[in-house]
């Protein structure tokens, strides 16, 4: 064993990982595969580390962190691990329980995955996030009751029609708060970007950034931005098209649907 404060050289280190991955290219096995340490020599190893300074301050450089991302890609936890995971957990207080973050944690926090630092920046919403009502007509996604009744409207008449939320539509806008979004309408038909609105949302700061970066961004494409607000589909309408097995609700809607519409 190295005395302390002793370093290897780059050369003894390089030779090292040439020798071990001949080893293994060989047939050779690790050692100790298939073993495990007893609890006596745990808690052996835990005492000795006890105090040790070694690492403390110390961070991956960029090359290195890269390096352990590319190399732990497309791995995936066994189940077996998981519950292990989870039973290892079990009982165990959140660090948290009893504590508050500040406001100043709170603002950190927000500040670090907003815009585009945020990992869904760019993307369109999962399918089934959100209050609304969300489902399939005819195999073609919808997310509020007002995109369903003009989604049948655009069925009904035969009328072609092409979703939005594709990166070739998507409009990059600044929210009321001076940070960056992107934004994607409802439908295209033909050169016009159609987006469902009801009215009443047209107020608010957020749907108006919206827009005017639609405009804009439109303009600059040659195609046309129109905001609608049409008839909603009646109960009646809804519940044959559910009977009739053209509308496929999300669990959440599901829900809301039986609560909602079958018990009134």
């Amino acid at each position: 064993m190295p005395k302390k404060g002793y370093h290897q050289t780059e050369e003894h280190k390089r030779k090292a990982r040439v020798s071990q991955r001949e080893f293994y290219a060989n047939g050779g096995l690790n050692g100790f595969k298939n073993k495990k340490h007893t609890l006596k020599t745990i808690r052996k190893i835990s005492k000795s580390l006890i105090g040790n300074s070694r690492h403390l301050g110390h961070h991956h450089s960029i090359e290195v962190r890269l390096k352990i991302s590319n190399a732990r890609k497309g791995s995936r936890l066994s189940e077996e691990h998981k519950r292990n995971i989870g039973l290892g957990n079990l009982g165990r207080p959140s660090p948290m329980k009893g504590k508050h973050h500040s406001e100043e944690s709170k603002k950190k926090t927000s500040e670090k995955v907003s815009g585009s630092r945020n990992p869904m920046y760019g993307k369109p919403a999962p399918k089934g996030s959100g209050r609304g009502w969300c489902g399939y007509l005819d195999s073609i996604y919808f997310r509020s009751l007002l995109e369903l009744s003009y989604l049948y409207y655009l069925i009904e008449h035969k009328i072609k029609f092409e979703n939005a939320e594709k990166r070739k539509y998507r409009i990059p806008y600044v929210d009321e708060f001076g940070t960056d979004r992107t934004y994607y309408a409802d439908y295209v038909i033909g050169k016009e970007i159609i987006e469902i609105k009801p009215k009443f949302a047209m107020k608010f700061d957020r749907n108006q950034k919206k827009a005017e970066a639609a405009y804009e961004w439109c303009k600059k494409n040659g195609m046309f931005y129109q905001i609608l607000n049409p008839d909603m589909l009646t109960k009646n309408v809804i519940i044959d098209l559910v009977n009739n097995g053209r509308i496929k609700w999300t669990d959440k809607t599901r829900v809301k649907y039986n609560q909602k519409i079958i018990k009134t």
